[in-house]
């Protein structure tokens, strides 16, 4: 992203550069949690992370969903832009209008899109904290500030690897070498009939070497992150199949991400 620039409010001091961002990490993800936050930032604690984040909620800049039930299961508060912080956003040179007026029905949708989108988070900070500075991180958000176009919905991220950093794998964490990769979650309870249209678009895309001629780039290797060993094993075998029934060379890389 751009250098952000800083706000100002009437009603509140001036927004600080760690509550903006905070707020630009909603813009990235769309929902986050305090661990998650205090994990992507390298913090041991997540005291002050829940401080700044109750400012925001108290100043009407991003929404919050808790309620008794979530302590009684374990379940951490999740939080979300309001309007007030979405128009703060509006200032930032880096924000694609359409997708901030997406973000007015973010406090909307149900568990299972929050959690999928938190998902992804937890895959961002898996890949920053297991290959240092080894790719840009272009999250569904940022897609739209490629110079090509995807299409809608493929894919929840796109990874374009820094160069001259070197790669490290190791038996749990595969040696992440392609210049480029697409990145999908599958949650373990995904209907499987949604996966495999996933599969199939990602091939079908990958045939019609729209990518290829319009970026000059070998087609990106898809990363499937799976919340479950049994759904990767699942996934590997399906993905075998579909390029059984099809010419087009697409590979296909796996990460767990544990729950």
């Amino acid at each position: 992203m751009n250098k952000a620039t800083q706000p100002t409010t009437t009603k509140h001091r001036p927004i600080n550069s760690h509550q903006l961002q905070l707020l630009t990490t909603l813009y990235k993800f769309r929902y986050t949690t305090a661990q998650l936050i205090a994990s992507s930032q390298g913090a041991k604690h997540t005291r002050v992370i829940l401080t700044r984040l109750k400012i925001l909620v108290d100043q009407g800049y991003i929404g919050q969903n808790y309620d008794k039930s979530y302590k009684i299961i374990g379940k951490p508060a999740t939080y979300h832009l309001l309007p007030k912080g979405i128009q703060i956003l509006r200032q930032q040179p880096f924000a694609d209008p359409k997708l901030l007026k997406q973000a007015y029905y973010d406090k909307n949708k149900d568990d299972v899109h929050i959690q999928h989108r938190l998902n992804v988070f937890k895959t961002y900070v898996f890949i920053k904290q297991n290959y240092p500075k080894q790719f840009q991180f272009f999250s569904k958000s940022e897609l739209p500030s490629l110079k090509y176009k995807l299409p809608r919905d493929l894919t929840d991220a796109y990874l374009e690897k820094n160069e001259e950093i070197k790669s490290v794998g190791s038996a749990s964490k595969p040696d992440l070498t392609a210049p480029d990769y697409f990145l999908s979650f599958y949650e373990a309870n995904a209907p499987y009939w949604r996966i495999r249209n996933s599969i199939r678009r990602y091939i079908t895309y990958a045939e019609s070497e729209k990518w290829q001629k319009a970026t000059e780039r070998d087609f990106p290797v898809v990363l499937i992150a799976c919340e479950t060993k049994t759904l990767e094993r699942r996934l590997q075998n399906l993905t075998r199949r579909e390029l059984d029934n099809n010419w087009v060379s697409v590979k296909f890389e796996f990460l767990f991400i544990e729950r």
